[in-house]
């Protein structure tokens, strides 16, 4: 009975403890180097930082790798800088190129004090011209770890990043081609071209204070079109474009100008003063005035369905002549007087009359003189 209580009593005991060791050892965690991130543009010098987390058992003095990308160098020997959790430690960082072109990083001291969670060393890497934006890895690699009795311990690693960021646009486009089109008594076309993708945008007026805009147009082109609308006739506009750009850099062009055509005119000349003289037996003259320069014409004939009309003038004038010939004596001619000014525009006076001289009585024959 005392033998059989013995061993069940051990076998509780290694049932309670199984658990209780499992639970210790899972928080046995390894200590961890991890590259972190740096971004910049090509041509420029960026700082990577690297990390540790510590584990359960220290950290005292540590060696790891930096595999660089293509496109990131460092300067032999590179810069580096201790972190905080190094020098809380009272630690040194330290590094060098090996001949793959890593940098090798060395975190030391005389010390055995283990190295707590937080930065190791920060390095300094220069991202070479022309290299194109992206995301490139740093490898982290090579890690040996010692503690304070100078034991490896088993240490992993995670890799970090260099960001190449695209250069910062301070260029505003390049305005060329500006041009008005389809102009008319009250709208025009006012275009022109960017050299890269940028908004729509058009001040005009009367004056170079121009004083209205077109609505913005945000779509990003660079054959650009605005219309103008609400514009009087017979009227000098200047204009300038703008146009900017996904950045938000705006370029304004010069002054321009375009004249908006006359209102058309459909209003055909005023005709006054129809009189007809130095009427004779066979010929007479027909006059008239108009409010505006156009050409001659007459109708005539013995009716008001006149028939014969006189060589068209078409020179533009205001006060005509128009001379008829050919006529019978002693007979009542009708007129009318036609005149066209520039437009094409024609206005046809009311009928008027005229009646030529008879002609002379024939002289009498046979007349004896008493």
């Amino acid at each position: 009975m005392i033998r059989r209580f013995v061993m069940t009593s051990f076998t509780i005991v290694v049932l309670l403890s199984l658990p209780f060791f499992l639970a210790q050892a899972s928080f046995a965690q390894a200590p961890v180097v991890t590259a972190g991130s740096a971004s910049g543009q090509a041509g420029t010098t960026v700082n990577l930082s690297v990390r540790l987390t510590a584990g359960a058992t220290g950290v005292s003095t540590l060696q790891f790798d930096l595999s660089l990308p293509s496109g990131v160098t460092s300067s032999n020997p590179p810069n580096v800088t201790t972190g905080s959790a190094a020098s809380a430690a009272g630690k040194s960082a330290s590094a060098s190129i090996q001949s793959s072109g890593a940098v090798r990083v060395l975190i030391f001291g005389m010390n055995q004090t283990a190295i707590g969670s937080g930065t190791l060393a920060t390095v300094g890497l220069t991202i070479a011209s022309g290299t194109a934006p992206g995301t490139l890895t740093v490898g982290v690699s090579g890690i040996v770890a010692s503690d304070a009795g100078g034991n490896n311990v088993a240490t992993s690693g995670t890799n970090g990043s260099v960001v190449v960021t695209a250069p910062v646009d301070t260029t505003p486009p390049t305005i060329s081609g500006v041009a008005s089109s389809g102009v008319s008594q009250n709208a025009a076309t006012i275009s022109w071209t960017t050299n890269e993708a940028s908004d729509t945008h058009v001040d005009y007026g009367t004056t170079t204070a121009y004083g209205s805009s077109t609505p913005l147009n945000t779509t990003m082109v660079t054959s650009h079109s605005a219309a103008l609308s609400g514009l009087t006739a017979s009227k000098t506009y200047h204009y300038r474009v703008k146009s900017k750009d996904a950045a938000g850099n705006l370029a304004t062009s010069g002054d321009f100008t375009f004249a908006t055509t006359a209102t058309p005119d459909t209003t055909p000349p005023t005709i006054s003063g129809v009189a007809s003289s130095g009427v004779s037996q066979n010929a007479a003259t027909i006059s008239w005035t108009t409010n505006e320069a156009s050409d001659t014409q007459v109708e005539y004939g013995m009716t008001t369905a006149y028939g014969s009309s006189t060589t068209l003038n078409t020179g533009l004038v205001t006060s005509h002549s128009q001379a008829l010939s050919g006529l019978s004596g002693g007979t009542t001619y009708h007129y009318r007087v036609k005149s066209k000014d520039a437009a094409g525009n024609q206005a046809v006076s009311g009928d008027s009359t005229f009646t030529t001289s008879s002609p002379p009585l024939p002289a009498p024959t046979n007349v004896r003189v008493l």
